[in-house]
């Protein structure tokens, strides 16, 4: 601790003696030492804030009013068991707090102990969350932005800091209002107004279409829903523009805003058509897209930056870093390329007329076990993924999940194929995309491998197998009653070959089980009673969307589809399936709604 004092924290304020504060949190992740003499100390928050109070207290002899700053995160988000020094600044994050804590909770814990300068972090953009689309992220959740400052301040926080991204096309009015609202609180009552004014001022006669076009990509209030249909959302984009560029006419600041956005949303265009294809295909839109972000970087509509350095597809394997000098274009939108763009992006999309509503629900997935489910036959998956899979399992404290994986499934591929990988993530790592643990070592030989992947997490966790080229893997739990649940929304990754059946919830009260359809039109599916109520064959005969009315007393009950061939999207109800009850997570909120 002295040499951190004396060599760091005190030659920080002497360097810089226009600063206010230094930080003493530790690195992000884990790896505390379990020696004794360690443990002697107190908890991992009891540590972490012994070195912060003792920095304070030399800092104030040399440097009165100055500052240690420390988070409330991770490791060491629970509250101390010690006092905290009033030269100590306490800022406690929205996400990424352990043992079992609310944020409410920890702001209440660490004031107890004496935190007087309180802050709080928030999440606007992660980029390796959102991807820099629309509708994807804090930033643009305005009724989240007006209610969590407000109650902040009412929680004693006069400190505010956010992780963000240089992403205006979907979270610039998102900056705007917090400003607002960070430099004077009592404008959260004038939300609405501060809305209306950015609006108007920024597209004078084109605002009514593009209030829409906002709507479609920010949640303005509370009961708002985040676009389920993407391909709807992008559609009615573009549409928004055409009339926003007829009605801005000759006004050539109004069209300098449409044409950024233009191009934000050809990003969104691109994105969608690169998530949709495989193979070569998949390498040339991936390109694409960042070809098309490189160009357009200095509107800052996207997060160009990690974009280019290969950021862009995250854990996907199926596509390479490209030559930086085949997507480094510097050349300028022309007036008559960005028309095109917008002509083709309305010869392209078409907006979706649905016969129910969608519904949103979180991925804050637990066990289903407290609502008291019954299955009847065990489902299965079908045969071997076409591509990369992904499941949701959950621990009730840190430990081991056990698998079997194996690999080699297209057999005259075997002799070129590569191993496959199976990685475990857990929800409560500081990092996202940093696996806890994982195994690269399953041979292409269509041979079972038992696996044990081991977090020092509890709670939700995923895991994805990767078959990587020429390949076709299998990943499955190695216990029944562990949860095992793979998600059924519009953008779902896992590609079920052959005849699959699973599980689905309908919730209580739903009258509407909807939902989307592609490939084959096999397969039905089976109310709570194992009636047939749909048959795809019968009543479907290309993809589209499907809707069955729930019958009178087979909602709260675990519905199946039954023996189907290609993709099912769940839209009204929760869109997670699994092969039988005690496999089944749902979202939280459901659960504990439905089991009261």
């Amino acid at each position: 601790r002295e040499w951190v004092i004396d060599n760091y924290a005190l030659p920080y304020f002497r360097d810089n003696p226009e600063a206010d504060c230094v930080s003493l949190d530790p690195s992000d992740g884990g790896g505390w030492c379990e020696c004794s003499e360690c443990e002697e100390l107190g908890s991992i928050s009891d540590r972490a804030l012994l070195l912060a109070n003792e920095a304070a207290e030399a800092i104030s002899k040399e440097f009165p009013g100055k500052y240690v700053g420390l988070l409330a995160y991770g490791q060491h988000s629970p509250p101390p068991s010690i006092e905290v020094h009033p030269n100590v600044l306490i800022k406690v994050q929205t996400a990424f707090i352990s043992g079992g804590y609310t944020f409410d909770e920890l702001m209440e814990g660490w004031q107890s102990q004496g935190a007087k300068n309180i802050g709080v972090g928030d999440y606007y953009s992660v980029f390796s969350w959102d991807r820099s689309r629309p509708a994807s992220q804090r930033g643009s959740d305005l009724a989240h932005i007006t209610e969590s400052i407000s109650r902040f301040y009412r929680q004693g926080a006069r400190l505010f800091t956010c992780e963000s991204s240089d992403l205006w096309g979907a979270i610039g009015l998102g900056h705007y209002l917090a400003s607002r609202l960070l430099w004077d609180i009592s404008e959260a009552e004038r939300a609405d107004e501060i809305i209306d004014d950015f609006l108007e001022k920024a597209f004078g006669s084109a605002r009514e279409p593009m209030e829409g076009f906002f709507r479609l990509i920010y949640r303005f209030e509370e009961d708002d829903r985040r676009p389920l249909i993407r391909r709807d959302m992008l559609a009615r984009m573009y549409r928004f523009l055409a009339e926003a560029y007829e009605l801005a006419g000759d006004d050539e600041a109004v069209t300098g805003r449409l044409d950024d956005l233009l191009l934000y949303t050809r990003y969104e265009d691109l994105y969608q058509r690169y998530s949709d294809v495989s193979g070569d295909a998949r390498q040339e839109a991936v390109e694409e897209v960042i070809r098309h972000a490189y160009r357009m970087r200095e509107t800052m509509m996207v997060h160009a930056r990690p974009i280019v350095r290969g950021r862009l597809s995250g854990r996907d394997r199926n596509v390479e870093d490209p030559d930086m000098e085949d997507v480094t274009d510097d050349t300028p939108f022309s007036r008559e390329e960005l028309d095109n763009i917008l002509a083709e992006g309305l010869e392209n999309t078409q907006t979706v007329d649905i016969p129910f509503e969608p519904v949103q629900f979180s991925d804050e997935l637990v066990p289903a076990r407290p609502l008291d489910l019954r299955d009847a036959e065990r489902g299965n998956f079908g045969g071997a993924p076409r591509a990369q899979t992904r499941f949701y399992t959950y621990l009730d404290e840190a430990g081991e999940v056990d698998l079997v994986a194996s690999g080699g499934h297209i057999d005259h591929y075997r002799h070129i194929a590569s191993n496959a990988l199976v990685e475990l993530y857990a929800d409560k790592h500081p990092i996202l995309e940093e696996p806890v643990d994982y195994f690269d070592n399953i041979p292409p030989d269509g041979r079972e491998y038992p696996l044990e992947l081991k977090s020092g997490y509890a709670g939700l966790h995923i895991i994805e197998a990767d078959p990587f080229r020429a390949n076709r893997a299998i990943v499955d739990t190695a216990r029944e009653d562990k949860p095992f649940t793979i998600y059924a929304g519009l953008d779902d990754v896992n590609r079920m070959s052959r005849f699959w059946s699973l599980y689905f919830y309908v919730p209580e009260g739903t009258e509407i089980v909807g939902g989307f359809s592609s490939g084959r039109q096999r397969g039905a599916i089976l109310d709570g009673d194992g009636n047939e109520v749909f048959n795809f064959r019968e009543e479907m005969d290309d993809e589209g969307y499907f809707h069955v009315q729930v019958p009178e007393g087979q909602d709260g009950r675990l519905w199946k589809f039954h023996r189907c061939m290609g993709r099912r999207a769940l839209l009204t109800v929760p869109p997670y399936m699994a092969r039988s009850a005690g496999e089944l997570l749902l979202p939280r909120e459901l659960v504990e709604t439905d089991s009261e």
